[in-house]
C-alpha cells in the first residue's frame, strides 16, 4: 500500500492555489460538422482533375492518372501517363528498378520504366526538358544509355534505351503522346 502521510504536510504550501484549475474542463470550440468537409475535399479533387484535364486535353485520363497518383504518390505526371499506357495494353513492366546498384552505388541507376518485350527488355526513361538538355547533362545520359546496353534485366538482354520527354507525353494532343508511345513499343524515341 502507497504511503500517503508525507504529502499531507504540502497543503500549507503557497504555489498550489495555481494547481487548482488543474483537471477542469476548458470550453473548446466546436470543430466543424462533417456536413461541410466533403464539399471542400470535393472541390480539392475536381482542382486537380480540371488542371490534369486542361494538361492533358482529356478527362478520362485525368482520371486515371490520379487514381495511379495515390498508388504511386512520387510518380511525375508524365511517368503516370506512361504508366497507364502500360496498364490499358497490358504489358508487363518495372516502375523504378534499381540496377547496377541504385541508390547506393555511384554510378547507379534507377530506371523510370523496365518493359517487357518477350525476348529481351526494353528501357525508358522519362526525361524532363528543362534537366535533360543541359549541356552537362547530355554527356550524362549518353554515358548511362551506353552503360545500360550491356546488362541483364530480369534474366533477358537490354534491346534498347528509349527516352520519352515530359513535352511530348504531358500534352493535350492525344496523337502525340499516342504516337510516342507507340515508337517506344518498338524501340525507337522521337526526341523532344
Amino acid at each position: 500500500m502507497l504511503n500517503l502521510k508525507p504529502l499531507k504536510g504540502l497543503k500549507g504550501l503557497k504555489g498550489l492555489p495555481r494547481l487548482k484549475s488543474l483537471g477542469k474542463a476548458e470550453r473548446i470550440p466546436p470543430l466543424p460538422t462533417l456536413g461541410e468537409q466533403p464539399r471542400r475535399v470535393a472541390a480539392l479533387v475536381d482542382d486537380e482533375i480540371l488542371r490534369l484535364t486542361n494538361q492533358l486535353g482529356d478527362e478520362a485520363l485525368a482520371k486515371r492518372v490520379l487514381k495511379l497518383q495515390k498508388k504511386w504518390p512520387k510518380g511525375t505526371t508524365p511517368e503516370l501517363v506512361v504508366m497507364d499506357f502500360l496498364e490499358r495494353r497490358r504489358v508487363t513492366y518495372g516502375f523504378q528498378v534499381w540496377v547496377i546498384g541504385g541508390r547506393k552505388i555511384k554510378g547507379g541507376q534507377v530506371l523510370d520504366f523496365v518493359v517487357d518485350q518477350g525476348r529481351n527488355v526494353h528501357i525508358w526513361e522519362v526525361q524532363g526538358m528543362y534537366w535533360h538538355l543541359r549541356q552537362d547533362k547530355l554527356a550524362t545520359d549518353a554515358a548511362q544509355r551506353m552503360a545500360l546496353m550491356g546488362i541483364r534485366i530480369w534474366g533477358k538482354k537490354v534491346g534498347a534505351v528509349v527516352e520519352l520527354w515530359d513535352s511530348r507525353l504531358a500534352t493535350d494532343n492525344r496523337a502525340k503522346r499516342s504516337q510516342v508511345m507507340e515508337a517506344a513499343m518498338q524501340g525507337r524515341e522521337l526526341g523532344p
